[in-house]
């Protein structure tokens, strides 16, 4: 399995691929020593700076035994377990182990969803933003990205986008999609967690939450709020502190509240001006929002080609006639 680890990844390379992580074995008990082999090739064989994830099955035991051993913990980067906030559930809750938070390292949710994409938008809202605030986790993984199975098989509705005509170029792009794009587009890689702006509306999970997070220079930052349970629209204020930038905020929400609807897309709200250094918005229940000092963002202009309307077999049937008691079919 090494082996072919590390041909594919030379195949990665030779197509302009940097492989930033890269993962051992898929939901089976994992072998210690088997990452301690897997990370000396990535090193051996030019590829130090591939980051290696495990143990990618349920539950914290690697943490655990990172802990223990120090050669594993070594050879492992990043602790990543699968559901970790359950699996096909809401999502209302998220956990990580003792041992996985005191490692000094990340720890990710290396596979969530396994969701439909228009309805497993609210449990994902809720994951990407409570599994920092309850486990401290800075990553969610969602299975799949692209479902593109017949419709009559498991998880055929599941991901981002689904695609159960790929010869035709079909697709649909689901809610899912929408909800991770409240985070990712207002984001990017090496930005900080901002603990003291982090944390539940109202000192409950009902009320919904909030995850703020900062580029490592403090040159911009966005805050992520999420409502799926929330009942009645509630007001928040933001004090901009910490040598962090002020001035006109910018709002995008996207409406998850109407399920059966078409799907909304991220859009763009009244921009935020202080008054005496504060900013305020209404938070309505069922949504996403995200406020940001970062431009650029936008819910895309991509079409899907219509797909094919389903078609029954053409056959001009036989016909058929009845005689005394017997039957003559003449030929088709």
């Amino acid at each position: 399995m090494i082996d072919y680890l590390m041909s594919w990844l030379g195949c990665a390379k030779q197509h302009g691929l940097s492989v930033d992580y890269i993962g051992g074995w898929n939901e089976r008990d994992y072998n210690a020593s088997w990452y301690e082999s897997l990370k000396s090739a990535l090193n051996w064989g030019g590829y130090g700076s591939t980051k290696l994830v495990g143990g990618d099955q349920f539950g914290w035991g690697i943490a655990g035994d990172m802990k223990k051993d120090s050669a594993l913990n070594s050879a492992v980067d990043i602790a990543g377990v699968h559901y970790p906030c359950g699996y096909l559930t809401a999502m209302t809750c998220c956990s990580s182990s003792s041992d996985a938070q005191s490692l000094g390292k990340p720890v990710w949710a290396s596979e969530n969803g396994s969701q439909d994409a228009e309805t497993g938008a609210a449990p994902a809202a809720r994951a990407i933003n409570r599994g920092y605030i309850d486990a401290k986790m800075t990553a969610y993984i969602n299975w799949p990205v692209v479902a593109s199975l017949y419709q009559n098989l498991a998880f055929g509705s599941d991901g981002l986008i689904t695609a159960n005509q790929p010869w035709s170029g079909a697709y649909t792009v689901g809610r899912t999609t929408w909800a991770i794009a409240q985070t990712t587009q207002f984001t990017s890689p090496g930005w900080k967690y901002l603990d003291t702006a982090t944390g539940y509306l109202g000192g409950g999970r009902g009320n919904g939450s909030y995850v703020s997070y900062a580029a490592p220079d403090k040159s911009a930052w966005s805050t992520v709020f999420e409502t799926m349970d929330a009942t009645a629209s509630q007001t928040v204020t933001l004090n901009v502190a910490g040598g962090l930038p002020g001035g006109t905020l910018h709002a995008w929400s996207t409406d998850l509240s109407q399920q059966g609807k078409a799907t909304p897309r991220m859009v763009h709200d009244s921009d935020l001006t202080a008054t005496g250094g504060t900013h305020t918005l209404t938070l309505a229940p069922g949504r996403l929002y995200t406020v940001t000092t970062t431009t650029g963002q936008g819910a895309g202009t991509a079409t899907s080609p219509s797909a094919p309307a389903s078609r029954s077999p053409t056959r001009t049937p036989s016909p058929v006639t009845a005689r005394a008691g017997r039957r003559s079919t003449s030929p088709p």
